[in-house]
């Protein structure tokens, strides 16, 4: 039997902006006389996909730019991605487990494949057919839930990527799964406000979209969460320039129970909350998908395990450990600077 309680703890961003955009248009005296002369700045705040939505947005058609990002990463939650929303296509899908497959939008299907493609590179590190697991646990919620310890070991065979099956555009979720795209829903976000960004007249923008960050032509400083801090504490600052960005920490949807924590990162292979040395994950990559699917998949692999997963993608990282020791990989100790006198850079 499922034990439920309502938890005080409250969501936590995982990564935090410590400055806005760098002044990239003292480059040429040309570009910043421009700048000047023709751009404009427009902030805008949100709450989108369970997590609050940050959009700084320098150049032309702002307000407009950021209405449409917004109204697309509701559109992913809503309509394509959200297990929990009945008229998606994640969640028609799931209805169909086991019995017969579903034909999604385009999007929706390249989504998958791609996320598909890193719960392989990954050794099932990264699983989406979790799902049935998660809505055990159900973290989102305000009543929290410690499942019932022979539900998740009924269910754990069946968590096994190998049984999606995604022939001719059509979906099939193997018998007693269910798709959860949780670990990559809000680098997807990300990757469509790209999208948006590139056919507007907005020359540069940070997206944040909880813990998954979009860098668009821009260079800025980077703030990594502190694990034992407040939402506003951090151990180190990253110096990046256009890329995505993205932590995964068992701080963040956390909570306690008779002096145990909880938190959201499931170890596909055991149904439980990742239980290792590490604290937090932050990638950086090219594309949101691959940034946030690869903070879990680190976070569950662990710092050695997850080095060749990294260099296949081509992505950068750096690995908290529950010691306070930190190590980057890709050569980004160059980019990184420990600003917590509690923590060593090894």
């Amino acid at each position: 039997m499922a034990l439920r309680f309502r938890s005080r703890s409250k969501r936590k961003n995982t990564i935090a902006l410590i400055a806005a955009l760098l002044a990239a248009a003292v480059l040429s005296g040309l570009f910043a006389l421009d700048y000047k002369l023709n751009t404009s700045k427009h902030d805008h705040h949100d709450f989108v996909m369970g997590t609050v939505v940050s959009l700084k947005l320098t150049g032309q058609g702002g307000p407009a730019t950021a209405e449409k990002i917004v109204k697309q990463m509701r559109n992913l939650e809503y309509k394509q991605l959200s297990w929990r929303v009945a008229d998606t296509y994640i969640a028609k899908a799931n209805a169909k487990a086991g019995l017969a497959s579903f034909e999604p939008d385009e999007e929706t299907l390249r989504y998958l494949e791609d996320s598909l493609k890193i719960c392989r590179a990954s050794k099932g590190a990264l699983d989406i057919s979790i799902g049935k697991i998660t809505a055990l646990w159900d973290f989102d919620s305000d009543e929290k839930v410690l499942p019932d310890k022979g539900e998740i070991e009924a269910l754990l065979p069946f968590v096994d990527y190998k049984n999606i099956d995604l022939s001719d555009g059509q979906i099939f979720v193997g018998q007693n799964q269910a798709l959860d795209m949780g670990a990559v829903g809000k680098g997807i976000a990300c990757d469509e406000a790209r999208a948006l960004l590139r056919v507007s007249s907005v020359k540069s923008a940070i997206v944040s979209v909880g813990g998954s960050v979009l860098l668009y032509n821009t260079e800025a400083r980077v703030g990594i969460r502190n694990p034992d801090g407040g939402p506003n504490d951090y151990l180190g600052i990253l110096k990046l320039k256009n890329c995505n960005i993205s932590t995964s920490g068992n701080y963040e949807k956390a909570f306690e129970f008779e002096g145990e924590k909880y938190h959201h990162i499931l170890d596909p292979k055991t149904g439980y909350p990742v239980d290792n040395d590490l604290a937090g994950v932050t990638v950086i990559c090219k594309d949101g998908l691959t940034a946030d699917a690869l903070s879990t998949a680190c976070f569950v692999l662990g710092y050695k395990d997850s080095l060749p997963l990294l260099e296949e993608y081509e992505a950068r990282a750096v690995f908290v450990f529950k010691d306070k020791s930190v190590r980057t990989s890709g050569l980004l100790e160059k980019d990184f600077s420990l600003t917590d006198s509690a923590y060593q850079l090894v």
